[in-house]
Formats: structure tokens, C-alpha cells, sequence
């Protein structure tokens, strides 16, 4: 696993880490491959458990309070052992946030917001990824109710010079902001998107302009630094 800084908007303090797969194997160039032959295979839910307590290690190591944000796919939420609390996770539990990818791939709304509502019970938080992406991202998060909302990349890309990309991004933000969501703009490389983001008012950013994946847990990019400003 690798792990890559999520930072508040305000201050560019350290947030959170994404924990985020990187196979060594050649046979999978990247964690696409490797969760395509694990879906195909049936062993979805077997993979996410190996994972999971993988990338929990170094926890330990990393001060309170900084959160760690752990991708679900939507099919371990048919995993009983998921969906009851992974007993490897549940010491960490209030530092657990788990990231639902691909949205679209759930089907049962009623009984995935049921296995999110105990998990959450239970002190886990719930991020729903790629929201903005598409109707099933907006249609999860009307319906699942998450704790944290990540905005898309592709939506934050060239954000500076895409006033529709802007609107609807406010619209989420404001929507959520209602609902007590707070929101992470992913995907942020440019002091161009930083800025435009900043304005939107979102509170939460990541991207490579803060810090790319690494190792176990590399701090963020301190942007007074790098743009030259007196750290006081």
C-alpha cells in the first residue's frame, strides 16, 4: 500500500491518508487488474479483508487524530464478516473511514444502507468516491447518506476554465455542507484548480499539488514553502 495526504482548505493542515493499493506483482500492472481477476474469480471479498488489514499496519504510527480512508468495492458489502466489523479493523474503528468505489455497482440501496448504518455504529465513517462522475454517484449519495463526500477528479480537472464543472460542484458542496457531508475535492495538481476549488468554499483537498502516494506517511507538501512564503 501506498498513502496519500488529504489536507483542510483552510490552513493545509494534515487531515487524512487515502490508503491506496499498489500491486508489486507484474502480472498486475496496476489495482485495476488486479481487482478485475479478483471479481471474475468470486474472491472480491477475500481480496478487500487481506487488504484491509494490510494497510491498518502502520496506523499505530501515525498521530491522533488523522484519519485513514480504506476503498470498499460495493460487492464486499455482501461479506457477512465485512458487514458485521472486520475484527481486525474494529480497534481503529473511530480513525476508519471506508470509501465505497463505483457506485454503480450497487443494486440493493435498502440493504447496502443497512451494512453502512452498523459499520457506522460501530465508530467506522462512510465516504462515498466519484461523486459527480455520473446519476448513480448522485443517486448514492441521496440515498446512502454518507458521512464524507469525494468530489470526482475528472470534475475538478481544468475546473479554473469550466464555470459548468464549478456550478455543479457548488451544487454537491452546498448540498452536502446541508446534510452535515463534508467534502473532498480529489484529483487537485495545479495551483489553477487549488485556487478555483478554494473559492468553491470546499473544506477537504487531495491531489499530487499536496502530496503523491508513497510510503507510510510521507507529510504533505507544505504550500508556504513551496511557493516561497516565510514559514513562521
Amino acid at each position: 500500500h501506498v498513502y496519500q495526504p488529504i489536507v483542510g482548505s483552510a490552513d493545509g493542515a494534515l487531515f487524512a491518508y487515502e490508503a491506496l493499493v499498489r500491486p508489486t506483482d507484474p502480472t498486475f500492472p496496476g489495482p485495476l487488474e488486479l481487482l478485475e481477476v479478483a471479481e471474475r474469480s468470486g474472491k472480491i471479498a477475500a481480496l478487500g479483508r487481506v487488504l484491509r488489514e494490510m494497510c491498518v499496519l502502520p496506523l499505530a504510527a501515525l498521530p491522533e487524530p488523522t484519519l485513514l480512508f480504506i476503498n470498499v468495492h460495493p460487492l464486499e458489502l455482501r461479506d457477512p464478516l465485512f458487514a458485521e466489523g472486520d475484527p481486525a479493523l474494529l480497534p481503529f474503528a473511530h480513525r476508519i473511514v471506508f470509501e465505497i468505489t463505483e457506485a454503480a455497482e450497487i443494486t440493493d440501496y435498502s440493504r447496502s444502507r443497512g451494512v453502512l448504518r452498523n459499520l457506522q455504529a460501530q465508530g467506522f465513517r462512510v465516504a462515498l468516491d466519484d461523486v459527480g462522475s455520473g446519476y448513480s454517484g448522485l443517486n448514492s449519495l441521496a440515498l446512502l447518506g454518507p458521512d464524507f463526500v469525494k468530489i470526482d477528479m475528472a470534475m475538478v480537472r481544468g475546473i479554473e476554465t469550466n464555470a459548468r464543472s464549478a456550478r455543479l460542484i457548488r451544487h454537491i458542496f452546498e448540498f452536502a455542507r446541508d446534510e452535515g457531508m463534508p467534502v473532498i475535492a480529489e484529483g487537485i495538481q495545479t495551483s489553477d484548480e487549488h485556487a478555483a476549488v478554494m473559492e468553491l468554499g470546499v473544506p477537504y483537498l487531495q491531489g499530487y499539488y499536496f502530496g503523491r502516494p508513497q510510503p507510510p506517511f510521507a507529510a504533505p507538501i507544505d504550500l508556504r514553502v513551496a511557493s516561497g512564503d516565510a514559514v513562521g
